[in-house]
């Protein structure tokens, strides 16, 4: 288990394939690591620094060429990555922490490399201000391609915020203290402490027998927490969560779509 960067080495171990594999499920939250859209900088500062690369990639000997390639068509016969079942989850206000009241846009072009002006445009009018879900195109994805390969995958969303800690939001590791249990006591509410006894509940739950799931169906299907749950549709109430189509959170997902294909 691990969140934001610790998340990116829970990603590092399954996608390295340890032998033995000293365990059985993954969960990451508010990161996905596996599907970074610019992850040749900090190699190339490195090179250009120690002059270690003389002739390029090794025919995959130390590393691969097409890592992504090669983790689709990891087969159960032959594994590539390590198929545990994993529990994807992201905060509603991700981009919180990490973006400047009016600097969207600088942080668009940084994460894309400024290649693609209309692209950055068009992902500033779909985020207007008040709106910081900036991740879950990566979520979607990694949880689809898992199951497409039959590798159990769930994904949760939490979306919560308290008077005792008022204006934070879901900012990106809000929900640890759920998680863990160690949100101020001091005028925590009665359906705070159920929230967090309830994500303590589905993320032990998991850890125990992942196969059975954190208690709600697998992708597909997504558990939003939050006092706020909205009835009608598809959508499953199941105390402080509730199951349903993420299609209206992933709506802006089809922009982020040719950068992964």
């Amino acid at each position: 288990m691990g969140e934001s960067a610790g998340a990116v080495s829970v990603d590092a171990l399954i996608t390295s394939l340890p032998d033995p594999l000293p365990f059985h499920a993954a969960i990451l939250q508010s990161v996905q690591n596996t599907l970074r859209l610019s992850p040749t900088s900090s190699w190339n500062a490195l090179i250009n620094v120690t002059n270690l690369l003389l002739s390029g990639p090794d025919g995959d000997t130390t590393w691969a060429k097409t890592p992504r390639q090669d983790h689709l068509n990891s087969t159960a016969e032959k594994s590539r990555i390590a198929r545990v079942s994993i529990l994807i989850e992201s905060n509603a206000d991700e981009g919180q922490t990490f973006i400047a009241l009016d600097d969207t846009g600088a942080l668009l072009g940084t994460a894309l490399g400024g290649s693609n002006p209309k692209l950055l445009q068009a992902l500033q009018d779909a985020y207007p201000l008040g709106t910081l879900g900036l991740k879950t195109e990566s979520d979607r994805i990694v949880g689809e391609e898992n199951a497409a390969v039959g590798i159990d995958s769930w994904r949760y969303y939490y979306n919560a915020s308290f008077s005792n800690l008022p204006g934070s939001g879901a900012y990106n590791s809000a929900e640890l203290s759920a998680a863990f249990g160690t949100y101020p006591q001091k005028g925590a509410t009665k359906l705070q402490r159920e929230l967090s006894q309830g994500i303590q509940k589905a993320c032990a739950d998991f850890a125990k027998n992942p196969s059975s799931g954190p208690g709600w169906e697998p992708v597909p299907r997504l558990a939003i927490f939050g006092p706020n749950l909205k009835a009608g549709g598809d959508n499953v109430t199941k105390g402080v969560f509730q199951v349903g189509d993420p299609k209206n959170l992933d709506l802006k997902c089809k922009l982020y779509q040719g950068l992964y294909s």
